[in-house]
């Protein structure tokens, strides 16, 4: 797994990105279906952890980890104007004012320190089991080189049994206040990696 640093190696993530979410709820309740919104979030998204140095690609370009520091911060001009696109034009003012209120929970249930894994996606073709396994060991040794905690949030129950099944554990779950989902909040720290070895 490399980090991106490369406009090719972000307009590859926010594709398979695009294409893994496709038809994922926990975004189709803010965002409206269409390929041209979903390009410019998941674009903004990678840009973003792009310049929070926690951007990655596997080695074959068909799975994409976005994993960085919670006490990262990115703030330039531009990135504020695309921000301001995105609230205004791409999601619409109400929807973005209850993403906004969602990321706020989500923030004050989540601890101050340690990693945030915002999305994790591979393509959907004949190399998804060869990615996905190298996705796994690459993160775990990415985990291991860090030496912090991970946190990560889902409304998928089927993520929250692959999450454990690499030594996450679910520290709080709540429903989700604008949709039927619930959002599992969940963390791996380094005692924890070991015993799901």
């Amino acid at each position: 797994m490399k980090l991106i640093d490369s406009r090719q190696g972000a307009k590859i993530a926010v594709n398979i990105l695009v294409n893994a979410y496709a038809n994922a709820k926990n975004i189709s309740w803010f965002l409206a279906p269409e390929k041209r919104k979903f390009q410019f979030f998941f674009s903004f998204l990678v840009d973003e952890a792009i310049a929070k140095k926690g951007a990655y690609l596997t080695s074959n370009e068909r799975g994409v980890l976005v994993l960085y520091d919670i006490e990262s911060r990115h703030n330039s001009l531009l990135f504020l104007f695309r921000k301001l696109y995105l609230i205004v034009v791409i999601m619409g003012i109400k929807r973005a004012i209850q993403l906004m209120r969602v990321q706020k929970l989500q923030k004050s249930l989540r601890p101050e320190n340690g990693l945030y894994a915002m999305a994790l996606a591979i393509q959907d073709d004949q190399e998804k089991w060869q990615t996905m396994f190298e996705l796994k060991r690459e993160f775990m040794a990415l985990f291991e080189t860090l030496n912090q905690p991970v946190y990560a949030e889902t409304t998928n129950p089927k993520y929250v049994k692959i999450y454990e099944s690499i030594g996450f554990v679910t520290y709080d779950q709540i429903g989700h206040p604008y949709t039927d989902l619930k959002i599992w909040f969940m963390k791996m720290e380094n005692n924890q990696s070991e015993l799901a070895s």
